[in-house]
């Protein structure tokens, strides 16, 4: 993706983002680790929402980001603040190619910065540096399912499914990519187990998602678009399903992501949302 234009309403197309709950995850983990202070860089800062936060926790913050116009946004930012012009320290550099000048206490990395060092080679270039890096190994198989090499996306997927079993947000999505790498691949009868998952009453919109695509490549836009404005509906907007709906992008089924992917209509009531 290029940011140069983006950079500018990149706050507003990420505003469902809660970036409270990110801030109290990530301090948490540091002060875990026992780094209640000192320099923490934030890889693929964007325009540092989180940089910021943890500027003024008392971090001194280092922001690292490809794009010129990003981090313009943040000193911008930083600036309406009164934050200093050292903290945090920006710099425009490829992640692939860091000079951080000294030593770091910790780095933080955060939404879908790790999706942008390929080309799909230095994903694996990464894998073999840290073999067990479950955030790298599900950037090789996004990798694989961007370039459409379903067969061996499928296979990193369901690799994946043991290391996540106990993540409730997460299987949920493996699964549905492995639905969506099934009917590409023409698998039929993984494709059909796969549909039957998750029903319309489990707290996932991998039900309505999985019906949406059975519509679309039937040729039924409608039902379709009916099946997403209810996932919207039941689990609480777009946001809520913004994974699923990325996967079907991602495969082509259904628009650009620079367009509407989602309805953006509220639908009837189903009956379903004071059940659940």
């Amino acid at each position: 993706m290029a940011y140069q234009e983006f950079a500018y309403f990149y706050d507003e197309f990420n505003g469902a983002a809660d970036y409270d709950a990110l801030f109290a995850y990530v301090t948490g983990e540091l002060k875990a680790h026992g780094i209640q202070d000192g320099i923490v860089a934030d890889f693929g800062c964007g325009t540092g929402e989180l940089t910021l936060m943890l500027a003024q926790a008392g971090y001194d913050m280092i922001g690292i980001d490809v794009s010129e116009e990003m981090l313009s946004v943040l000193r911008d930012k930083a600036d309406a603040l009164g934050l200093p012009l050292t903290n945090p320290m920006l710099l425009c550099q490829d992640l692939l190619q860091l000079d951080l000048y000294g030593t770091i206490r910790a780095a933080v990395s955060t939404f879908d910065t790790y999706n942008h060092i390929g080309p799909l080679e230095n994903f694996e270039k990464a894998q073999k540096l840290d073999p067990s890096n479950l955030t790298i190994q599900f950037n090789l198989a996004e990798a694989h399912y961007v370039n459409h090499d379903y067969a061996r996306a499928l296979k990193a997927f369901t690799e994946l499914l043991p290391p996540f079993k106990d993540n409730p947000g997460m299987t949920p999505l493996l699964q549905f990519k492995r639905y969506i790498c099934a009917r590409k691949l023409d698998n039929r009868p993984l494709a059909k187990e796969l549909e039957n998952l998750y029903g319309p009453m489990d707290d996932t919109p991998y039900y309505y998602c999985t019906q949406a695509i059975i519509k679309f490549m039937g040729g039924d836009k409608d039902a379709a678009q009916e099946q997403l404005l209810s996932a919207i509906r039941i689990h609480g907007g777009t946001s809520a399903i913004q994974a699923f709906t990325d996967a079907m992008t991602e495969a082509g089924i259904l628009p650009s992501p620079y367009g509407q992917t989602v309805p953006t209509e509220q639908p009837a009531k189903t009956g379903l949302e004071k059940r659940r």
